[in-house]
């Protein structure tokens, strides 16, 4: 037997106290939906989507769930992200009775957005052909209002296709239409203290924080209700939203709060589309 080393001392492991670990785990909790937050970390989408019928009757579109209040003969959707979207495509028909609206349901698949251009959906409910293509679209020709008066909402024909949507598949609620004749603009200023900056900057961490457009456009409705903000404020606000269909609802909603009106035609000229500009500028019936 070996004799007992009496001055042998094991070593001590060193561990990092569970407290220490506990506090790091919080810490990085707590940091990462900041960080993921920021604009300069968020995904910028590429992708723009296209969509009108072959005879151009008025349309409105429902792209991955969600309804776009617009219509018109041709619909752009900006900031998508590439790949495959789920899209319904419903003809628009004013009730000459009412102020309301009809959309019926022509077309509903997937549509293959790419990066590399506007990608341009067109489909023909009369027949049931589609095509998809990536550039300009030369075969678009602006529709004369009186070519879209009496056409039915399903067209009726001998064709598979048709006789398939007699029964309607699906319907939205009745879109309000919209007045053709819109007032000036009211160029006032608005009754409401300006929101400071540091707030601006806490509401964009909130703001960028949120997944969709629906729950970012709550957020800043609530927060901005009673407070006022400056053309410049609002610039810097429209990019925490993912669609460019949300940045016009909210310049629209944001005017009436907008402290120096004159200068709002640098936020109709922020936009990416021309068609944005057209439907803003429209909208709010801006002093040229």
């Amino acid at each position: 037997m070996s004799p007992i080393n009496r001055n042998y001392r094991p070593l001590k492991r060193k561990y990092l106290p569970m407290k220490k670990i506990f506090v790091v785990l919080v810490f990085l909790g707590l940091a990462a939906p900041h960080i993921i937050a920021q604009p300069e970390n968020r995904p910028r989408y590429s992708g723009v989507l296209r969509v009108r019928l072959a005879d151009n009757y008025p349309i409105t579109i429902a792209l991955d769930g969600r309804y776009f209040q617009k219509h018109g003969p041709r619909l752009t959707v900006g900031d998508l992200p590439t790949g495959r979207h789920y899209l319904k495509v419903y003809t628009y028909t004013p009730d000459g009775r009412s102020e309301e609206a009809k959309a019926h349901l022509v077309f509903e698949g997937k549509v293959k957005v790419s990066g590399d251009g506007i990608t341009n959906f067109v489909f023909d409910d009369r027949t049931g052909d589609k095509q998809t293509f990536i550039g300009e679209d030369n075969g678009y020709r602006e529709p004369a209002p009186e070519t879209m008066r009496g056409r039915r909402m399903v067209p009726e024909g001998p064709t598979r296709h048709n006789a398939e949507q007699n029964a309607p598949i699906d319907t939205v609620p009745a879109i309000k239409a919209e007045n053709k004749v819109v007032p000036p603009a009211d160029m006032s200023k608005p009754n409401f203290p300006k929101i400071a900056k540091a707030d601006l900057d806490k509401l964009g961490v909130k703001v960028n924080a949120d997944v969709t457009d629906t729950d970012k456009l709550k957020e800043l409705q609530a927060a901005l209700a009673k407070k006022s903000l400056s053309t410049e404020q609002l610039k810097k606000i429209l990019p925490w939203l993912n669609f460019e269909s949300s940045r016009v609802e909210f310049a629209r909603w944001a005017f009436s709060h907008t402290a120096d009106k004159q200068n709002f035609h640098t936020v109709v000229e922020s936009l990416k589309y021309k068609e944005s500009q057209d439907e803003l500028n429209g909208a709010l019936n801006l002093p040229k």
